[in-house]
This record gives C-alpha cells, sequence and structure tokens, in this order.
C-alpha cells in the first residue's frame, strides 16, 4: 500500500530536470542567435528588392490600363517617385503619384547600379514595354538593371527588366 501512495504523489519535474532542460534552451539559443543576426542583410536586401520590383510592375500596370507613358524615377540614391505623364489633371507635363523613400524601411540600404541617379528611370509605354527612345534599346540579352546593396555586408540583389517590360530579381 505504501508503494502505490509514493508513485501517485510523485508529479511535475524536479530540479535537476528543470535546469537540464534551461541549459539546452540556452545553447540552442547561442548557436541559433548569431545565424539569425548574419542572415538578415539577404532578407533586408531582398524584401527591399521586391519592393521596388513591385512599384515597377504596378508602373508597367498603370501604363497599360491608363493607356499613358508611366515612369518609376530615383530622386536620390533610394528614394523614387511613380510618375504619369499628360495624366487629365496635367497637360504635357509628369504627374507624381507615388513617392517612396527605401530608407524608410531598410536603413542600411542603397541603390549601387546604375551609379547616375538622372540614369535611373523606367520609362514605360501604353503597350508595358519599355520607352527605346528614352532608354535605349533594351532586350533581354541587354536589360535594364538596377542593383540595391546592403551599406555594411556588401549583400546584393540586381533587378532586370527586358525591353517588353518584364521584371525579375537574381
Amino acid at each position: 500500500m505504501g508503494s502505490k501512495r509514493w508513485i501517485k504523489d510523485e508529479r511535475g519535474v524536479n530540479l535537476i530536470e528543470l535546469m537540464a532542460v534551461v541549459a539546452v534552451a540556452a545553447i540552442v539559443t547561442a548557436i541559433a542567435v548569431p545565424t539569425y543576426f548574419s542572415y538578415l542583410p539577404f532578407l533586408k536586401v531582398r524584401s527591399a528588392a521586391r519592393d521596388l520590383m513591385s512599384d515597377l510592375r504596378y508602373t508597367r500596370q498603370q501604363a497599360v490600363t491608363k493607356n499613358k507613358d508611366q515612369r518609376l524615377r530615383f530622386t536620390s540614391e533610394t528614394a523614387y517617385v511613380v510618375e504619369c505623364y499628360d495624366c487629365p489633371e496635367l497637360a504635357d507635363d509628369w504627374r507624381t503619384i507615388k513617392t517612396v523613400d527605401l530608407t524608410a524601411n531598410y536603413s542600411d540600404i542603397g541603390r549601387t547600379a546604375p551609379a547616375d541617379v538622372a540614369a535611373a528611370v523606367v520609362y514605360f509605354k501604353p503597350n508595358g514595354g519599355l520607352d527605346d527612345s528614352e532608354m535605349g534599346v533594351v532586350t533581354d540579352a541587354d536589360p535594364f538593371t538596377l542593383t540595391l546593396t546592403h551599406e555594411e555586408t556588401g549583400e546584393a540583389r540586381t533587378i532586370k527588366i527586358n525591353g517588353v517590360g518584364r521584371v525579375w530579381t537574381e
């Protein structure tokens, strides 16, 4: 009778078992945290590139939908505007539709190519393709390229646009 009562009263964990679990959790955390922080720059660059790709696709879609020229123009290394030409509100001029500053969400991301801000303009025609008269001839073999780079680690993501307006990343 005494042995049954002793087994029935044993519940929970003892101090040694608890300490073993805490030690294992501390070891796993010590291994995982540095790995996570070394992966963070890659995630930031990839996310910033996705945001820029999304805005490039939006600009192209607006050109087709509104049947008007559209452009995405960098105003600085990390800021750009999406603009519509000859929209109903303004005749014969560019109107800003959207303004984006990448440093608002990605403080250590910069654009490294093209180096000249004036060259970092993507013009879309109403058919969705790139405007050859503004950008020169853009082909699949020689696409227009934008590169975003993490300033500390050098991690980079390249966004390419071919002549028909297809946007992809590498």
